[in-house]
């Protein structure tokens, strides 16, 4: 199992076959609390004294616990309750597109020859669910880092999503242009000196231009809400930290003695986090487009909301009575709005 799983991987799988065998739960909990020490009536002659003190304290301490429970950080409770929702979004992705179409609506018209605009959404839609589905396998690793990376992923869905509404008349330089650059009937225009303009495409039947490129800092511009923008500057930058090498990137592979560590597990919080809120995004913009039935409709308000909800609820639990920081901030005002 060696270079397979990380020994926190180890204890869950350990854990999971202690529970499927029906342990005692004061064992379990002496499995845990000892860091993986394992104590039986045909070992016990074997461990060390202060191994053996520890165990024993470990399962003194599982029945006091039993008898005067702590209260549960009001934290741990609100996380938990928004972690229950990764599984409601995806349903609810799921749900919406298999069932939630209404095929007389009428489309809002692009300038695509390929994708109105509703079908753009439902593609990137589509696509966000499968990201959404890979980051789920992660956080069940525990493994948050790449979670964070493919966030980054449901973050840009929500801007191409945004801006497809927002312009409908970009969506040719969005669509059009790359598609023509792989079939062939397009090129990037050239300079005088015969070098690539990559800024400026054409297609080659009649020379029509078309973009060679929008950036997402565009399409962030283009959304109606106000907090769009500093959130994508923010969380953008915030996020690539984690999908490209970067000192933030490093870090997370120097184990506590500075030595290279590839199994380590962490930040699976802020990955579920950010992968939840940006879902409830992409949810609550799908009800803008006519072909989602009114009944869709009705389901993502409610998921949505409750998301939002919860998430502004959190915010103002880690941070209690102090005011956020300022990405924290335009989060939470710009999840006051999901479900309105």
């Amino acid at each position: 199992m060696k270079y397979l799983v990380s020994e926190e991987e180890q204890e869950r799988q350990t854990v999971e076959i202690l529970e499927h065998s029906n342990a005692p739960p004061h064992i379990i909990y002496a499995y845990r609390k000892t860091g993986g020490l394992l104590v039986t009536s045909e070992n016990e002659r074997l461990i060390p004294t202060k191994d053996l003190e520890d165990w024993n304290s470990a399962i003194d301490e599982y029945f006091r616990l039993q008898e005067n429970p702590p209260e549960p950080h009001p934290v741990d409770v609100l996380f938990h309750s928004l972690e229950d929702e990764l599984d409601s979004c995806l349903i609810c992705l799921g749900y919406v597109l298999e069932h939630g179409r209404n095929p007389r609506a009428q489309r809002i018209a692009s300038s695509s020859e390929y994708f109105t605009v509703d079908d753009y959404v439902l593609v990137c839609v589509t696509k966000s669910m499968k990201t959404l589905r890979s980051i789920k396998a992660l956080l069940e690793a525990h493994i948050g880092a790449d979670g964070l990376s493919l966030a980054r992923h449901l973050l840009e869905n929500y801007f191409h999503i945004v801006f497809a509404i927002a312009r409908p008349d970009m969506l040719k330089h969005l669509v059009d242009a790359p598609i023509g650059l792989k079939r062939g009937t397009h090129d990037f225009e050239r300079t005088a000196n015969g070098r690539i303009n990559s800024r400026k495409i054409l297609r080659k039947e009649d020379g029509a231009e078309y973009l060679g490129h929008v950036t997402r800092h565009e399409m962030a511009k283009s959304s109606p809400y106000k907090e769009d923008l500093e959130l994508f500057d923010y969380l953008y930058s915030f996020l690539s930290e984690f999908t490209h090498p970067s000192t933030t990137g490093f870090e997370l592979v120097f184990g506590e003695h500075g030595e290279l560590n590839a199994l380590s597990n962490e930040l699976r919080s802020e990955a579920l986090f950010y992968s939840i809120r940006f879902a409830a995004l992409i949810l609550d913009e799908l009800r803008k487009i006519p072909i989602l039935s009114t009944k869709a409709k009705k389901d993502i308000k409610t998921v949505a909301k409750r998301i939002g909800t919860k998430a502004r609820l959190l915010i103002a639990a880690l941070f209690e009575e102090a005011e956020p920081p300022q990405s924290f901030a335009l989060l939470r005002d710009r999840l006051s709005s999901l479900g309105t």
